[in-house]
């Protein structure tokens, strides 16, 4: 009986997270956060997820006074409480499409001046598509290959057309996307933007998530050259510095692919820092000082 009871209250008790949301601390803020999620396990276990957001954001900060940041994938907020813990200047457009996790970003900083919240899909066009979800650790993930239970009818947009709605953000000189295999297709809806602005880029370089939404791959890194980006900086999913390349640099861009192909490397995907050729001599002293951290 006592076991019944027990077993009743945890579920009780699971709930009622579900509902109001966990609690978790990042930086300055206490945050409300999906239980399931694993994005505060990760942050405690590991120190450098997420901290080459925050140098980036200094450095490019040095030079575009006043920095405005879009944080496509938003989640709960855990990138925007680490960039605000370390400036509570920066300007964050929060853009996050999955109703559960807006819920949660709301309740985080719907009344913090210095973000700003957009409950939207981007992907390389606007359009209306029947797709599937799979949501696992508080994340979701879109499925758009063949043979799916497509179940889910969402409206996406461009970036540039939200932009076009909304100029303040298109100022903004630091890009971060974390959706899970819609990388690609955010930039490519990100192309006036990404032109005109001509912003640093933080994003998940997932092949096998890329593959799944019928991309391929290292088409991201002739995409950006073709745009002027030049630089690279390559992150493990742990927050280490791993190597620094140039666009151009096909044969090693292969290289780092053909690591991560299967998740049969030690680390299953990257992030990588993108610098435009007008801003080489960020690129140049921001590389050097991640070669010159323990």
């Amino acid at each position: 009986m006592t076991n019944i009871i027990y077993k009743s209250m945890r579920t009780v008790y699971k709930t009622i997270q579900r509902i109001t949301g966990k609690k978790t601390r990042i930086g300055n803020f206490v945050l409300s956060v999906d239980p399931e999620n694993s994005q505060p396990y990760i942050i405690k276990k590991f120190p450098d997820h997420g901290t080459a957001l925050i140098r980036i954001a200094n450095i490019v900060d040095t030079k575009y006074k006043n920095l405005s940041i879009i944080d496509v994938g938003a989640n709960f907020g855990d990138t925007a409480a680490m960039l605000l813990t370390d400036n509570g200047n920066y300007n964050i457009y929060c853009i996050e499409g999955d109703v559960e996790a807006f819920k949660l970003l709301s309740r985080n900083f719907a009344s913090n001046k210095q973000t700003h919240l957009y409950k939207v899909f981007l992907s390389d066009k606007n359009e209306s598509l029947s797709i599937n979800f799979d949501k696992n650790n508080g994340s979701l993930r879109l499925e758009t290959g063949h043979n799916l239970n497509r179940n889910n009818d969402i409206n996406f947009i461009s970036l540039d057309s939200l932009i076009m709605d909304n100029p303040n953000v298109g100022r903004s000189k630091l890009l971060k996307i974390d959706t899970d295999g819609y990388d690609f297709r955010i930039m490519r809806g990100s192309y006036r933007f990404l032109q005109q602005i001509k912003p640093i880029i933080f994003f998940e370089y997932d092949n096998v998530y890329l593959d799944k939404t019928g991309e391929r791959p290292t088409d991201i890194f002739k995409y950006l050259k073709s745009l002027g980006y030049s630089m690279l900086a390559f992150y493990d999913n742990y927050g280490r510095f791993l190597i620094s390349t140039k666009t151009n640099e096909e044969r090693i861009l292969k290289q780092l692919d053909r690591y991560i192909t299967n998740r049969k490397g030690t680390c299953p995907y990257y992030d990588v820092a993108a610098f435009h050729e007008s801003d080489a001599e960020i690129a140049d002293s921001f590389v050097a000082n991640e070669e010159n951290r323990s």
